[in-house]
């Protein structure tokens, strides 16, 4: 195969997504395959319009473009929509990967995207109208479309093909990876950090935003089962408010600690000093958090559902995801000391099965793949 492979990134998630586990999936993955691959370019393209973006991408072979966004105005959408497609096309990509399955209807070579789930599909109801109806033309015509879809799990992968009916040997599962940072620490170290952000009490952690498909709400009333008053409520990540907490007495919120903007060494700490993480999900394509509390050496508390099951197996203890009293017994399970020590261990095992390089090489593999099935129209013309 031709050493010289541009692959071209359409950017959105950078700029939709400020932080989060989506932005981070691609940065990472990037830059692994930049390394794995010293000989090929990877070019990101994003948009330029005064926001914060997601970090991004670094690497020898890594570039960013730039481009402008017109805004606000329903005739800016077609515009933008051109301007991307022109940005794109000229950068004489091998391969274009669209990172939030937007649509790229005139590619000049292979396409891809990456559907991480089809929360569009199976719970519409949180969504707006508008919104829902867009997302699911764009997954829709991704899936159907593009040369390969990647996903991050297998549950994902199940529901993509349910759902959309794209032909299978198109649709690939690449686990994502867990960040090298995120690893056991000395306990009596992760309790002096802990404190020193204020929390002295054996505490439950929540990592993440909270909208209605995370199920933040039976958490948040599992903690107020008395059979738990000994312990705090910390969660990290997530908007100001936290309206769940709606109808708490003084006392009860008092012991909530809410960490808006944390570190991935202060997370580590806070994942190692937890009595659990808990993980109350009604719907995952993956769930970053389940890999990072079981490397930091937490034991995980999770909901009951396929996506969890698949990235925790035996190392998590399982609650019904809409019942409170069962995510109390749950937790009060991972109080036992054989139990936690179990999940521990089995945690530790685990997360082996979850590397970057393994992602990167399983993309590199693909993209090499669909290249050598439908070279770049160049290549095609010169043929």
């Amino acid at each position: 195969m031709n050493s010289a492979i541009t692959v071209v990134y359409d950017g959105t998630i950078f700029t939709s997504q400020t932080s989060g586990g989506i932005s981070r999936y691609f940065r990472r993955l990037i830059e692994e395959m930049a390394r794995m691959r010293p000989d090929w370019r990877f070019e990101l393209h994003i948009v330029e319009d005064g926001r914060a973006t997601a970090p991004l991408p670094a690497g020898a072979n890594v570039s960013i473009v730039r481009r402008r966004h017109l805004r606000p105005g329903w005739f800016c959408v077609p515009m933008n929509y051109a301007s991307r497609q022109y940005k794109i096309r000229h950068a004489h990509p091998s391969i274009v990967h669209t990172t939030l399955a937007r649509p790229f209807h005139f590619a000049p070579c292979p396409l891809v995207t990456t559907i991480h789930d089809a929360i569009v599909e199976k719970f519409p109801e949180f969504y707006g109208q508008r919104s829902h109806a867009r997302a699911r033309r764009w997954w829709k015509w991704s899936a159907r479309r593009a040369d390969a879809v990647f996903t991050v799990s297998g549950t994902s992968r199940s529901d993509i093909l349910d759902i959309w009916s794209p032909p299978p040997s198109r649709v690939h599962v690449t686990y994502p990876g867990v960040e090298e940072t995120f690893r056991q620490a000395d306990p009596g170290e992760a309790s002096r950090v802990v404190a020193a952000l204020g929390i002295e009490k054996p505490f439950i952690l929540y990592v993440g935003h909270r909208g209605e498909h995370k199920n933040f709400q039976v958490l948040a009333n599992a903690i107020r089962c008395s059979a738990l008053g000994s312990f705090d409520l910390v969660l990290v990540g997530g908007g100001d408010a936290v309206p769940e907490l709606e109808g708490w007495s003084g006392l009860e919120k008092n012991r909530l600690h809410h960490l808006k903007h944390v570190s991935d060494g202060q997370l580590r700490w806070l994942y190692a000093g937890a009595a659990a993480l808990v993980f109350p999900s009604l719907y995952e394509g993956f769930g970053f958090p389940l890999v990072e509390a079981m490397s930091c050496g937490a034991p995980v508390v999770a909901s009951d559902i396929p996506s969890s099951r698949e990235v925790c197996g035996s190392a998590a203890e399982f609650f019904q995801s809409r019942d409170p009293a069962d995510c109390v017994q749950a937790i009060l399970r991972v109080r036992e000391r054989e139990r936690r020590n179990q999940l521990i261990r089995r945690g530790i095992e685990r997360v082996k099965l979850f590397s970057w390089s393994s992602c990167a090489e399983e993309t590199v593999r693909v993209y090499e793949q669909v290249i050598a099935m439908r070279p770049p129209v160049a290549e095609r013309q010169v043929a």
